[in-house]
C-alpha cells in the first residue's frame, strides 16, 4: 500500500530527525565558571518549577517554551522561591523557544536585587535563607528532543541542533507523490 510506504518513510525521517537533534547543544555555551556542571542527563521542568523544589544541588534543567513571564526575585542571584525558567530566560540562557540551563543551589543573601533584562523584570527581595544561580550548560552537553513528521524548527530549543538539512517542500512534494504513484 502506498499508504503505509509514506508512513514507514515518515517514521524513518522522523528517527533520523531524532538522531540530528542529539547533537551537541550550542547554546550560548563557553567553559567559564561552570566546568563543574557537565551532567549527561537533565530534568524536564515546567515554567513555574521554583528553585525550591529541586532536590539537587546541582543539575542541567530543560525549560520548555514560553517561560517569559514567570515570577523571578534577584538577579544573577535568585531567590530560591524563583521560577528557574524565569531566571534562564532573564539570564539569556534560554530564549522564548525554551532551552537547557545548569542549575546551582547556593546559599541565602542579605538582598536581591531586580533588573529588566530580556524583556523580563525580575523583582527585588529582602534576605531569603536560599538561592540559586543559572549557567550555561557544559558545552558538551547533549539535548535530545522528541521530534515526529509534523515537527518544526519553532518547536526546537534554539542552540539545541548544530546542522540540520531540511527536504525543500518542493523535494517533499516529490516523494511523495513518487511513493504513491510508484506502487501503481
Amino acid at each position: 500500500m502506498a499508504g503505509v510506504q509514506y508512513l514507514q518513510d515518515c517514521s524513518l525521517r522522523a528517527k533520523m530527525l531524532l538522531i540530528l537533534l542529539a547533537l551537541l547543544s550550542l547554546a550560548k555555551s563557553d567553559d567559564s565558571d561552570h566546568s563543574e556542571c557537565k551532567d549527561k542527563d537533565s530534568i524536564n521542568v515546567s515554567c513555574s518549577t521554583p528553585g525550591s523544589h529541586m532536590i539537587a544541588s546541582q543539575t542541567i534543567v530543560v525549560c520548555p517554551s514560553d517561560c517569559s513571564k514567570e515570577e523571578v526575585h534577584g538577579s544573577d542571584i535568585y531567590t530560591d522561591k524563583s521560577s528557574i525558567c524565569g531566571a534562564a530566560f532573564h539570564s539569556g540562557i534560554i530564549t522564548e523557544r525554551g532551552g537547557a540551563a545548569c542549575f546551582k543551589k547556593t546559599s541565602g543573601i542579605h538582598e536581591y536585587h531586580g533588573t529588566t533584562r530580556n524583556q523580563i523584570s525580575s523583582l527585588g527581595h529582602g534576605p531569603w535563607y536560599a538561592s540559586f544561580v543559572v549557567t550555561p550548560p557544559h558545552k558538551d552537553f547533549i539535548l535530545t528532543v522528541e521530534a515526529d513528521c509534523i515537527t518544526t524548527v519553532n518547536e526546537i530549543p534554539e542552540g539545541t541542533v548544530k546542522y540540520v538539512r531540511q527536504p525543500s517542500v518542493k523535494n517533499t512534494q516529490m516523494l511523495i507523490f513518487k511513493t504513491f504513484f510508484a506502487s501503481y
